[in-house]
């Protein structure tokens, strides 16, 4: 009896060992099954038809300054008569440079839309050849700064007071050069302070208000973000509390030294191709005469035959003396 005991326990052992190792090969089935569903397909490469040309496309927006990678880019082939004349094709023309403008989406990359070979994503590197950029502290446009978008073409006015009209004393203090040209993200505790004194009522009364057009056609590359969207669903690559323009060379030192007076500045917008100036340079053309030279009194006309010429009507010394 106690054998035969002995061989049940033995059995229902191996019985329970069997279950168990049943189990644990119904789970591992079951979740690799599982894992098998939740692996997603392999992207199907997009086969291009005869003829057709593959152009580049961004997959999503992408802000000023940002790097282009290839996760950004897909493929569009189209046939050879609607490939735009200026478009990259090839990925070493755009894969890893910066944009220096803001690309929306679905759009194709043109040369102009990519900073050279090398350059950084900073301002010098986005800045277009022949170009200066401008960063003014969002203090100098007080109460409409917000209503400019990047992108956005302007022409730039720097108001200000004429010397002796109304009382100066009454003027706020002018804003330090330091909040009107850094580097964005800078003076900080500065910018605080010139945003107190243009709280505090920098306008002017219009009969004693002066204003200079100080920059024409200045393309904006970045501007400051609102309080309520700070540290969250930040979409630009150059996130700033100033404005930074971009414009002529001419314009550029002309509005940094509007900015170091401290005046305030307005701004009109103009189409975004435009690329006329206001003050076009013309070559200066003579309106009135030459006066002509009074005759001589002491000169005669003298006609010899068919040709006339002035001569002195006194006679020479060593004449006169014969």
């Amino acid at each position: 009896m106690a054998q035969q005991n002995t061989a049940r326990i033995r059995q229902k052992k191996r019985q329970q060992l069997i279950l168990v190792l049943i189990m644990l090969l119904l789970m591992g089935g079951g979740a690799y099954a599982f894992m098998g569903m939740q692996k997603k397909p392999a992207p199907v490469q997009a086969q291009r038809p005869a003829g057709y040309i593959a152009i580049p496309k961004v997959t999503r927006d992408i802000a000023i300054g940002g790097r282009i990678s290839s996760n950004l880019i897909r493929i569009s082939f189209v046939p050879p008569e609607r490939v735009p004349s200026d478009a990259l094709i090839a990925p070493d023309q755009y894969i890893g440079r910066y944009v220096t403008r803001s690309i929306p989406a679905g759009d194709y990359l043109r040369e102009s839309d990519v900073a050279v070979s090398g350059a950084p994503g900073t301002y010098s590197g986005l800045a277009k050849t022949g170009y200066r950029v401008v960063v003014l502290s969002a203090a100098m446009f007080p109460g409409s700064i917000f209503s400019l978008k990047v992108g956005d073409r302007i022409d730039l006015l720097s108001i200000g007071r004429p010397t002796g009209a109304g009382n100066a004393a009454n003027l706020p203090p002018a804003l330090p050069p330091s909040v009107a040209g850094t580097q964005p993200g800078a003076g900080r505790a500065e910018r605080q302070r010139a945003m107190q004194a243009a709280g505090a009522g920098r306008g002017l009364a219009a009969d004693a208000t002066s204003a200079t057009l100080v920059a024409e056609n200045a393309e904006v590359m970045a501007i400051p973000i609102p309080n309520q969207r700070r540290g969250r669903n930040r979409n630009t690559a150059l996130d700033t509390e100033f404005i930074v323009l971009q414009m002529l060379p001419q314009d550029a030192h002309v509005t940094t030294l509007a900015a170091a007076t401290g005046a305030n500045m307005r701004y009109v917008f103009r189409p975004f191709n435009d690329e006329m100036r206001l003050t076009e340079s013309k070559p200066l053309e003579p309106t009135t005469r030459m006066p002509r030279a009074k005759a001589d009194p002491n000169t005669v006309m003298m006609i010899y035959g068919t040709e006339a010429q002035a001569q002195s009507a006194f006679m020479h010394p060593e004449v006169y003396s014969r």
